[in-house]
């Protein structure tokens, strides 16, 4: 039994964040995304399998289904918002704490450091008190799923339509995980290498953030690191939730992918390696720590 994929008749509204192709549409009444995943790339099927792999982990994710519009594949995504709540990006929230801050660049910005971030987050009294436990588990969760994308518009915190705790946001766009901007021919040179600055080892250790500490852009693991030295026992909580996960389940996550949404099975077996060999990157971190 696959994935259904669902059929998106009319387009409302064009949603001017971010640099893909996307817009709002209603359906029975609710407002959803439909957002199409760049050509040559399987970044749809990244949001989706991220997304199911977030729920065996108990991550509050943005929920994703896979779509189609005239012809064109791509994700579906109810809007997380309740009525007359608002969403204010990482970006926006740094600036408040810091007028100097560069909202408007997304590339190198050395200003986006991984500590200031953990401070706001923990300075913010009107949160609820599972916030900074919950973006740490963001952190991991994209450690584990290889998602390098975390840059300043890719999280944010939920103001109520009233009186009451701000929330942090559920995750959300997770496109860039699971190496799936690799190409197919990259992908089968990786399995058959014998130069270990070229497998998928080596893939996934280079993998590196937005994140910048002391001038210097993090790897995924490193901001780990940095997330120990504010809250180790939620680091060691969520890490522990990715060593204990039944990586049966997770085959059956990817034995339902349609296959209008990958060319060959190899593609599958890429992504399924670097999950296996980031959960093991992750154990040895939490046993060096200890």
């Amino acid at each position: 039994m696959h994935y259904k994929i669902f059929e998106v008749q009319n387009q409302y509204e064009i949603e001017q964040l971010g640099t893909k192709e996307k817009f709002w549409v209603y359906k029975e009444g609710k407002k959803l995304l439909f957002k199409i995943g760049r050509e040559n790339t399987r970044e749809n099927l990244a949001e989706k399998d991220i997304y199911e792999i977030g729920k065996l982990l108990g991550i509050n994710a943005a929920k994703y289904e896979f779509a189609q519009y005239m012809g064109r594949y791509g994700v579906l995504s109810p809007i997380f918002l309740k009525d007359g709540e608002r969403l204010i990006h990482g970006n926006e929230l740094l600036l408040k704490f810091d007028s100097s801050y560069p909202k408007e660049n997304f590339y190198k910005v050395k200003e986006y450091k991984i500590s200031t971030v953990l401070d706001v987050i923990n300075s913010l009294k009107v949160f609820d008190d599972s916030a900074l436990f919950n973006f740490i588990g963001y952190l991991i969760f994209d450690a584990f799923t290889a998602n390098q994308d975390r840059h300043h518009e890719n999280w944010g915190i939920v103001l109520p339509a009233q009186e009451g705790k701000i929330s942090l946001a559920p995750t959300f766009d997770h496109a860039a995980g699971l190496g799936c901007r690799e190409n197919i021919g990259t992908i089968k040179k990786r399995f058959k290498t014998k130069d270990s600055r070229f497998t998928i080892e080596a893939f996934c250790n280079r993998a590196k953030t937005p994140f910048y500490e002391n001038n210097k852009k993090l790897s995924t693991l490193e901001t780990i690191q940095v997330c120990q030295k504010f809250d180790n026992a939620a680091v060691k909580f969520w890490i522990e939730k990715i060593l204990s996960v039944d990586f049966i389940k997770i085959d059956d996550i990817f034995s339902k992918i349609p296959k209008e949404f990958y060319n060959e099975n190899i593609e599958l077996e890429f992504s399924k390696k670097i999950l296996e060999i980031n959960r093991k990157r992750l154990g040895n971190l939490l046993r060096e720590k200890v």
